[in-house]
C-alpha cells in the first residue's frame, strides 16, 4: 500500500481517528509518507456534503486546502510507555476485582475471612483458605497464625 501511494507521488495521506482501526494504517504508512490524522468529529462539523460514500474525496479536499488540523500522535517511544502503563494499570483494576469476587464467594459460603483479616491476599489469609480448601478448616490453624494482628482479634 505504501510503495503504491509513493509511486502515485502522494504528498498527503488523511484519515479519519475512528475506534482504533486507524492504527494499523497509520503506523504502516507513517515512514514514508506525511499522514494527517483527523478527529471525526471536526470533519463532520466542516461545512459541505460529507457521506460515507464520499468519505475520502471529501477528506482528500479538506486537506489539500488546510482546512483540517492533525490531531497528536505521540512518537513511538511515548507510545509504547502508554500501552505499558494502560497495560499495568487493567491488571491493577482486574487483581481488585478478583480480590472483591473472593471476598462474595466466600461470605456466599458464610465464611467472613475478612472480619479476621485485614488483606484477604496476606500470608495469614491465603494460609487459612489454604487450611480450608485441604478441608481442615481455619481454628487448627489459629496457634500459628504469623500475623499479630490475628493474634489479638482472636487467640488461640
Amino acid at each position: 500500500m505504501r510503495g503504491h501511494l509513493l509511486c502515485e507521488q502522494v504528498t498527503l495521506v488523511v484519515m479519519e481517528a475512528t475506534s482504533d482501526y486507524w492504527k494499523q494504517f497509520y503506523f504502516l504508512l507513517e515512514d514514508g509518507l506525511n499522514v494527517m490524522l483527523t478527529n471525526a468529529q471536526q470533519v463532520r462539523n466542516m461545512p459541505g456534503r460529507k457521506t460515507d460514500v464520499s468519505d475520502a474525496a471529501w477528506l482528500a479536499q479538506l486537506g489539500a486546502f488546510g482546512l483540517v488540523r492533525a490531531s497528536f500522535v505521540p512518537p513511538e517511544p511515548v507510545r509504547q510507555l502508554r500501552d505499558l502503563t494502560r497495560t499495568r494499570t487493567m491488571s491493577i483494576r482486574q487483581r481488585g476485582s478478583e480480590i472483591q469476587r473472593l471476598e462474595k464467594l466466600l461470605e456466599d459460603a458464610g465464611i467472613k475471612l475478612c472480619s479476621v483479616a485485614t488483606d484477604l491476599t496476606g500470608v495469614s489469609s491465603r494460609a487459612m483458605l489454604g487450611t480450608l480448601i485441604e478441608g481442615q478448616g481455619i481454628r487448627p490453624y489459629w496457634p500459628i497464625l504469623p500475623s499479630t494482628a490475628c493474634e489479638r482479634r482472636f487467640p488461640p
